[in-house]
C-alpha cells in the first residue's frame, strides 16, 4: 500500500467513525482526525485493509490504563448497533457504556 493509499484509507475511516458517532455528537463537534486517533489507539499505528478485514462485528474490547487491564465484552447477542451506541456514549463521556455489557479480563503478554 502506498503512502497516499494509506492516507486515503485513514481519512475515509475517520470520516466513517465521525458519522457513526453523530448523533449524539454534532458532526461539527468532531473531525476525521478524532476518528483516526481513536482507531490508532485501538488498532495501533499499522491500520491497513487487512487489519480492518480481520475485525468482526461481534467484538468489543477496552483497555484501562495498560495491557494488564484489557477486557472483552462477552454478551452473547452483541450487535453492531450496540457497539455504535457504546462508542457514542464513550465519545459523550458517559461512563454507562461499561455497565451496558458483561466483561471478561483478557490477559495480554
Amino acid at each position: 500500500m502506498t503512502e497516499q493509499d494509506r492516507d486515503e484509507l485513514l481519512c475515509a475511516l475517520g470520516e466513517e467513525l465521525c458519522g457513526a458517532l453523530s448523533p449524539p455528537l454534532e458532526f461539527s463537534a468532531i473531525c476525521p482526525q478524532d476518528g483516526i486517533d481513536v482507531c490508532s489507539r485501538v488498532l495501533g499505528d499499522d491500520i491497513t485493509p487487512r487489519v480492518l478485514a480481520s475485525l468482526t462485528e461481534d467484538d468489543l474490547e477496552y483497555q484501562l490504563d495498560s495491557v494488564k487491564n484489557h477486557f472483552k465484552a462477552i454478551n452473547p447477542e452483541l450487535t453492531i448497533e450496540m457497539v455504535v451506541v457504546a462508542f457514542q456514549k464513550y465519545a459523550s463521556h458517559e461512563e454507562s457504556w461499561i455497565s451496558d455489557f458483561e466483561w471478561t479480563h483478557v490477559p495480554i503478554e
